[in-house]
Order: C-alpha cells, then sequence, then structure tokens
C-alpha cells in the first residue's frame, strides 16, 4: 500500500513525472553538452542517450513464460528495460518490464514513432542495436570512422552507463524481481520517478558531469532561456512541461551553490 501511495504522488508531481523534453529543452540540453565536448555540433547534436537493462527475475512455474524471459546471451531469466537519460541525469523516457527476450530496438518502436512526428534537430546518442531513425545517433564502426568527435561520441555515451547504476540504486532492484509482472510494473516505474525527484533536488554522477561543468555564462544564458520559455507558456496559459520547470530548478541550484548572482 505505502509503494502504491508514493508512486501516485510521484506520478503527479512535475520534478518526478517522466516526460519527452521540449525544443526548447532539448536546445539547452545539446548547449550543456556541447560545453563538455566542443565538436558535438551541427548533426552531431546530442541532447541525451539510450541503453537497455536486464534484471534477473525469479523463475516463473509456467513453462512458457520461462522461456519468455530466457536470455540466450546472459543464460538466465531476465526482464529488458529500455531507458533514455538526457545529460542531467534525468529518464525521458522508459519502456520497462519487458519480456526478457525483447530486442532493445523492438522495445523503443514508440519513441521512434514520436521522434519521425517531431524530427527533432538534436540526437539521441545510442548502440549499434538501435535504428538509425530521425532524432537518433547510434554509434557503429561506420559513423565512428567517418567523424573527428568519435572519440568525445564514446566517452558520451558512457554516461548511459552511470545512468543504468543509479536507476538500479533500490536495492530491490539488485535483487530477482517477482514474478508477477504488475508488482514489477509498479517497482521499476516507481525507481524511474524517483530517479528524476532525487536527480532534480540533488545531483548524481551524470549531472555531476554536465551541469557541473557549465561556465557561468553559459549556465546564465541557458538560465535566462528556459525562464524565458517558462514565462511565456504561462502567459499564454499553457500547461508547462514538466520538466522545463524540472530543468529551471537544477539550474537555479547549480547557481546557488556557486554563489553567481544573476
Amino acid at each position: 500500500l505505502a509503494r502504491a501511495v508514493l508512486l501516485a504522488a510521484l506520478l503527479d508531481h512535475p520534478d518526478s513525472r517522466v516526460t519527452f523534453p521540449s525544443s526548447d529543452e532539448r536546445a539547452v540540453l545539446a548547449d550543456i553538452a556541447s560545453e563538455k565536448y566542443r565538436g558535438l555540433i551541427g548533426d552531431e547534436q546530442v541532447w541525451g542517450f539510450i541503453d537497455g537493462c536486464k534484471l534477473n527475475v525469479v523463475r516463473s512455474g509456467d513453462q512458457d513464460i520461462q522461456n519468455a524471459h530466457h536470455s540466450g546471451w546472459l543464460k538466465r531469466q531476465v526482464g529488458n528495460n529500455v531507458i533514455l537519460f538526457d545529460v542531467t541525469g534525468r529518464i525521458r523516457w522508459y519502456n520497462v518490464n519487458l519480456l526478457g527476450n525483447t530486442h532493445d530496438s523492438a522495445a523503443t518502436l514508440p519513441l521512434y514513432s514520436h521522434l519521425r512526428t517531431c524530427n527533432p534537430v538534436e540526437k539521441i546518442l545510442a548502440d549499434k542495436a538501435f535504428a538509425d531513425v530521425s532524432g537518433m545517433l547510434p554509434l557503429n564502426k561506420t559513423r565512428l570512422e567517418a567523424t573527428d568527435n568519435g572519440p568525445a561520441l564514446v566517452s558520451l555515451r558512457q554516461s548511459v552507463e552511470h545512468g543504468m547504476r543509479i536507476f538500479q540504486e533500490p536495492g530491490t532492484l539488485k535483487m530477482k524481481l517477482c514474478h508477477d509482472p504488475v508488482k514489477r510494473q509498479e517497482l521499476l516505474q516507481l525507481s524511474c520517478l524517483l530517479n528524476n525527484f532525487k536527480t532534480v533536488h540533488d545531483k548524481n554522477q551524470i549531472s555531476s558531469t554536465f551541469v557541473g561543468n557549465m561556465s557561468d555564462a553559459l549556465l546564465e544564458m541557458e538560465f535566462e532561456h528556459i525562464c524565458y520559455a517558462n514565462e511565456q507558456a504561462q502567459q499564454e496559459n499553457r500547461l508547462l512541461a514538466p520538466f522545463q520547470q524540472g530543468l529551471e530548478v537544477m539550474l537555479r541550484n547549480e547557481i546557488t551553490k556557486r554563489g553567481l548572482n544573476f
């Protein structure tokens, strides 16, 4: 019951809710990434990174369910979870509690559809398991050989590994998950929401790497940018994108931490 109450509260909280970033936000996030990796401009602007995370599940007594959760590569019973992080360490899209034999790219089909609709300039960094569609930047040997930014892209891609460790911080995710799909879904979703709430109000390894690396000048410019976008939305009586508010909070906290006065 306590878990269900917490889940309901976090689902309705703007600092924990998982939403895809607006165009204003993607531009800010890409600027934050390019501050650390200077060559990532144009077609190689990156605002986030995505990967799959396989978690152990308790073996079901049902043979069909056992087969569906069996990973031939890992040789054990797992559930797959595909998670998209932005460069501040927040989760912006997820598809969790999937069967263990679900391929990462198949799990990402709903996101591909959304990307084709909004056709973003800024990209999501991924490995070669993901499709090369609008808004995605999957790294493969051909792409890495064709760019001068190969080392920067590989280094940036490592950030998703930090994200996956943060996602698994609740101790229950390091144990075998129960075979009840409803309970698993609740637990995995709660972990995503808790990650976002903690990241907005504290920090994690990703936010320390990227937000903490921002110059004072860029921090001032992007803070003004996102504050202006929020003010415009309020004047037009539009519901603010929850994560635009979250980004404003994160940048304001960084300004306070540095003792700046903008």
